[in-house]
Protein backbone atom coordinates (compact mmCIF):
# COMPACT_ATOMS: atom_id res chain seq x y z
CA UNK A 1 0.00 0.00 0.00
CA UNK A 2 3.02 2.17 1.47
CA UNK A 3 4.39 1.90 -2.45
CA UNK A 4 1.56 2.61 -4.12
CA UNK A 5 1.17 -0.44 -5.58
CA UNK A 6 -2.00 -1.49 -4.14
CA UNK A 7 -5.03 0.31 -3.86
CA UNK A 8 -5.79 0.96 0.39
CA UNK A 9 -9.54 0.19 -0.18
CA UNK A 10 -8.92 -3.30 -1.86
CA UNK A 11 -6.09 -3.75 1.34
CA UNK A 12 -8.98 -3.18 3.64
CA UNK A 13 -11.58 -5.37 1.61
CA UNK A 14 -9.72 -7.84 1.34
CA UNK A 15 -8.14 -7.94 5.28
CA UNK A 16 -11.95 -7.89 6.55
CA UNK A 17 -12.93 -11.55 5.83
CA UNK A 18 -10.88 -14.77 6.83
CA UNK A 19 -10.81 -17.64 4.57
CA UNK A 20 -10.29 -20.80 6.55
CA UNK A 21 -9.92 -23.79 4.08
CA UNK A 22 -8.34 -27.18 5.16
CA UNK A 23 -5.91 -29.04 3.96
CA UNK A 24 -6.41 -31.24 1.02
CA UNK A 25 -4.54 -33.94 3.27
CA UNK A 26 -7.73 -33.27 5.47
CA UNK A 27 -9.99 -33.81 2.65
CA UNK A 28 -9.12 -36.73 0.96
CA UNK A 29 -12.86 -37.45 -0.55
CA UNK A 30 -12.15 -34.12 -2.54
CA UNK A 31 -8.72 -35.44 -4.59
CA UNK A 32 -10.36 -36.93 -7.05
CA UNK A 33 -12.79 -34.72 -7.90
CA UNK A 34 -10.15 -32.10 -8.10
CA UNK A 35 -8.23 -34.22 -10.61
CA UNK A 36 -10.34 -34.32 -12.99
CA UNK A 37 -11.27 -31.03 -12.79
CA UNK A 38 -7.70 -30.02 -13.22
CA UNK A 39 -7.74 -32.74 -16.38
CA UNK A 40 -10.35 -30.78 -17.94
CA UNK A 41 -9.04 -27.47 -17.82
CA UNK A 42 -5.59 -28.53 -18.96
CA UNK A 43 -6.96 -30.63 -21.35
CA UNK A 44 -8.46 -27.74 -22.99
CA UNK A 45 -5.44 -25.22 -22.76
CA UNK A 46 -3.49 -27.57 -24.29
CA UNK A 47 -6.17 -28.78 -27.26
CA UNK A 48 -5.51 -32.25 -25.68
CA UNK A 49 -8.40 -35.14 -25.66
CA UNK A 50 -9.93 -35.39 -22.23
CA UNK A 51 -8.33 -37.90 -20.69
CA UNK A 52 -9.37 -40.77 -17.94
CA UNK A 53 -7.34 -41.24 -14.66
CA UNK A 54 -6.52 -45.16 -14.29
CA UNK A 55 -7.10 -46.73 -11.15
CA UNK A 56 -3.65 -47.25 -10.32
CA UNK A 57 -3.38 -43.16 -10.67
CA UNK A 58 -6.42 -42.68 -8.75
CA UNK A 59 -4.68 -45.00 -5.98
CA UNK A 60 -1.34 -43.08 -6.47
CA UNK A 61 -3.05 -39.64 -5.97
CA UNK A 62 -4.89 -40.42 -3.21
CA UNK A 63 -2.09 -42.05 -1.14
CA UNK A 64 0.08 -38.85 -1.43
CA UNK A 65 -0.12 -36.54 1.41
CA UNK A 66 -0.16 -32.82 -0.43
CA UNK A 67 2.32 -30.68 1.42
CA UNK A 68 1.77 -28.37 -1.64
CA UNK A 69 -2.41 -28.77 -1.40
CA UNK A 70 -4.25 -28.09 -4.93
CA UNK A 71 -1.34 -25.81 -6.62
CA UNK A 72 0.72 -28.99 -6.46
CA UNK A 73 -2.22 -31.60 -7.33
CA UNK A 74 -2.72 -29.30 -10.29
CA UNK A 75 0.91 -29.33 -11.39
CA UNK A 76 0.83 -32.90 -11.07
CA UNK A 77 -2.04 -33.53 -13.23
CA UNK A 78 -0.86 -30.69 -15.74
CA UNK A 79 2.83 -33.15 -16.09
CA UNK A 80 0.65 -36.21 -16.02
CA UNK A 81 -1.03 -34.78 -18.82
CA UNK A 82 2.01 -33.43 -20.48
CA UNK A 83 4.11 -36.74 -20.57
CA UNK A 84 1.12 -39.38 -20.33
CA UNK A 85 0.33 -41.25 -24.15
CA UNK A 86 -3.22 -43.27 -24.54
CA UNK A 87 -6.28 -41.97 -23.29
CA UNK A 88 -5.84 -42.23 -19.92
CA UNK A 89 -3.07 -41.23 -17.05
CA UNK A 90 -1.92 -44.12 -15.65
CA UNK A 91 0.24 -44.32 -12.37
CA UNK A 92 3.86 -44.28 -13.82
CA UNK A 93 2.66 -40.32 -15.60
CA UNK A 94 2.28 -39.57 -11.90
CA UNK A 95 5.27 -37.43 -10.94
CA UNK A 96 5.88 -37.63 -7.11
CA UNK A 97 8.37 -38.05 -4.28
CA UNK A 98 8.58 -41.21 -3.30
CA UNK A 99 8.11 -40.38 0.64
CA UNK A 100 5.49 -42.76 1.74
CA UNK A 101 5.83 -45.21 4.09
CA UNK A 102 3.75 -48.30 4.09
CA UNK A 103 2.26 -47.16 7.57
CA UNK A 104 1.32 -43.65 6.06
CA UNK A 105 -0.44 -45.50 2.82
CA UNK A 106 -2.86 -47.93 5.23
CA UNK A 107 -3.62 -44.65 7.25
CA UNK A 108 -4.98 -42.64 4.30
CA UNK A 109 -6.34 -45.24 2.90
CA UNK A 110 -8.42 -45.95 6.09
CA UNK A 111 -8.96 -42.18 6.04
CA UNK A 112 -10.41 -42.52 2.77
CA UNK A 113 -12.56 -45.43 3.74
CA UNK A 114 -13.91 -43.93 7.03
CA UNK A 115 -14.67 -40.41 4.51
CA UNK A 116 -16.95 -42.63 1.83
CA UNK A 117 -19.11 -44.85 4.81
CA UNK A 118 -18.67 -47.63 2.57
CA UNK A 119 -20.18 -50.16 5.48
CA UNK A 120 -18.98 -53.37 3.81
CA UNK A 121 -15.67 -52.31 3.56
CA UNK A 122 -15.79 -50.50 6.70
CA UNK A 123 -16.98 -54.03 8.34
CA UNK A 124 -14.07 -55.44 6.71
CA UNK A 125 -11.43 -53.18 8.03
CA UNK A 126 -12.62 -53.56 11.65
CA UNK A 127 -11.28 -56.83 11.13
CA UNK A 128 -8.67 -56.51 9.50
CA UNK A 129 -7.88 -54.40 12.06
CA UNK A 130 -8.58 -56.63 15.11
CA UNK A 131 -6.72 -59.45 13.10
CA UNK A 132 -3.66 -57.29 12.60
CA UNK A 133 -4.32 -56.38 16.76
CA UNK A 134 -4.61 -59.81 17.84
CA UNK A 135 -1.55 -61.08 16.29
CA UNK A 136 0.08 -57.76 17.61
CA UNK A 137 -0.64 -59.10 20.88
CA UNK A 138 0.43 -62.16 20.67
CA UNK A 139 4.12 -61.22 19.51
CA UNK A 140 6.59 -61.07 21.37
CA UNK A 141 7.61 -56.81 21.60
Amino acid sequence: VAAGKFHERLYHYLSEGKLDLPALREQPGNILPLAEYFVGIYSQRLSLPVQLISEDAQRTLEAHSWPGNTRELENVIHFALLVSSGDEIRAEDINLPDIATPLTLIERQAKLLVSNGDREQLSALRQLLETVTSQLEQSPA
